[in-house]
């Protein structure tokens, strides 16, 4: 048996950083905060980076909502934090992604571009795709947060003021963290 789990480690080292495979299941939806607030770019004329932002929409605003294609991703190495997932805008090939930037410690949410598909995600690559990585988990009957994979213990939140920037946040918060799946279509 010591045999046997020698040799399993050698194959299979205790220390190897996680891989996330793709599963065949993307979902196609819009993302609202619990209070109602739907995920929208933030315009793309003006001087600031392209980010998401929770606006209240009413009537003829809701084509501003951003559609999130969610993809699922399984991994060999099981965890009970909830479903990985990546986020991306769709129709484009931008992210969302959990990373810290030069100036700072702290986890930022930024919308990074991807080229080419996301079948396989090794944790600590040099591309650093660990960051698009999110665990989904569905809290209640209707909600669900988004933590880091890559930054554990943060999460999307969104503020109550309109037009705020969507930013990582580590909870607890007093910033809004439970969100809604809308408008769902699988792809």
């Amino acid at each position: 048996i010591l045999e046997n789990v020698i040799e399993e480690r050698q194959i299979n080292p205790l220390n190897t950083p996680a891989t996330y495979r793709k599963a065949n299941q993307t979902l196609q939806c819009t993302i609202c905060h619990k209070y109602k607030k739907s995920l929208v770019l933030s315009d793309e004329l003006n001087t600031q980076d392209l980010h998401l932002k929770a606006v209240t929409l009413t009537g003829g605003n809701m084509n501003l909502k951003v559609r999130i294609s969610m993809s699922a991703y399984y991994t060999s190495t099981p965890q009970n934090i909830g479903q990985p997932v990546c986020l991306g805008i769709s129709n484009s090939n931008l992210y969302l992604a959990c990373t810290k930037s030069d100036d700072s410690s702290l986890p930022k949410l930024l919308l990074k571009e991807v080229s080419g598909p996301l079948n396989i995600i090794n944790v600590g690559d040099s591309d650093e795709y660990d960051s698009l990585l999110f665990f989904r988990k569905e809290t209640g009957t209707a909600y669900n947060t988004f933590e880091s994979v890559k930054h554990p213990g943060w999460f999307i939140s969104t503020a109550f003021e309109d037009t705020e920037r969507v930013e990582m946040e580590k909870t607890p918060t007093d910033r809004p963290s439970n969100f809604t799946l809308e408008d769902q279509k699988r792809i």
